[in-house]
């Protein structure tokens, strides 16, 4: 392959990564109750979650690397999930399972670009006045914003959604969804969900915990435990698994007076451990 070749498949996935227009393989939606936190006392804040991978191991796709070091003179970051395109179904199919056709659109931060530029993230962002542009492209055509409660609550109950039914996710909590993306999604009616790793609030670049109740006071935000760390579950042990999330349960419930009955893995990684746990 020629390098100019190379630098043209380079550039088309880079734009890609602007639009963000796909649907999420897995959101990782784990339904039920939490058992009861360990006794271990809970810090207020995630110090580290050390070089965690991510790999899709069924497209044997490249490894990617994440520092996430969340401490008052370094701001953390993450680096994209690879995803997979999944087949569209709807209804019954074969053996009784239930499936709905419904899209996911998953954003990470929403920002101006020379702004996120700036902070060295721009690979995982969407200029705020471009995400302005989709939800006004999504509201004129008819789509229906819902949470991950309702999409839950109708494959587990086996109901239909309302037509061009959408989800809107914005992952770990970056300031910059209270910054911009809030606001917007006032000015639409849209609802967002919040993915929020609970030990990353109140550092640079994520949200403090009051700007995420406030943001939790409104109808149109929801609000999803992403573990206390960012923490890879799929290669945890139990512990770490246990920690991580009846950690962040519970100073989600104690910061927003919210429980979360739905699980969203960092980085889409899984195991029969963590599904048992949660």
């Amino acid at each position: 392959m020629t390098s100019k070749k190379k630098a043209k498949i380079i550039s088309s996935i880079k734009k890609a990564l602007f639009v963000l227009l796909f649907l999420e393989v897995v959101i990782a939606l784990s339904m039920g109750k939490y058992s009861s936190p360990l006794n271990k006392s809970i810090p207020p804040k995630a110090l580290s979650a050390s070089n965690e991978k991510e790999t899709d191991t069924a497209s044997s796709a490249s490894y990617f690397t994440a520092s996430l070091f969340a401490t008052p003179t370094s701001s953390p970051s993450a680096t994209p999930t690879s995803t997979q395109a999944v087949a569209n179904l709807s209804g019954n199919v074969a053996g009784g399972d239930f499936c709905l056709n419904v899209p996911v659109l998953m954003y990470h931060h929403v920002q101006p670009l020379d702004e996120a530029n700036r902070l060295g993230h721009a690979q995982l962002t969407v200029d705020s006045g471009i995400f302005d542009q989709q939800m006004s492209y999504l509201v004129s055509r008819g789509y229906q914003t819902i949470s991950s409660d309702q999409l839950v609550v109708a494959l587990l109950g086996r109901q239909q959604l309302p037509a061009n039914s959408i989800v809107i996710t914005l992952d770990d909590g970056y300031d910059d969804a209270y910054n911009y993306a809030f606001g917007i999604a006032k000015k639409y009616n849209i609802n967002l969900d919040l993915m929020i790793p609970s030990g990353l609030m109140d550092n640079p670049g994520y949200m403090s915990w009051g700007q995420l109740k406030e943001m939790a006071g409104n109808n149109l935000i929801h609000i999803y435990d992403h573990t206390w760390s960012h923490a890879d579950l799929g290669h945890a042990t139990q512990d770490k698994i246990e920690y991580e999330v009846q950690t962040s349960q519970s100073q989600l419930q104690s910061q927003l007076g919210k429980v979360s009955n739905v699980f969203v893995y960092p980085y889409g990684t899984f195991s029969h451990l963590a599904i048992s746990i949660l």
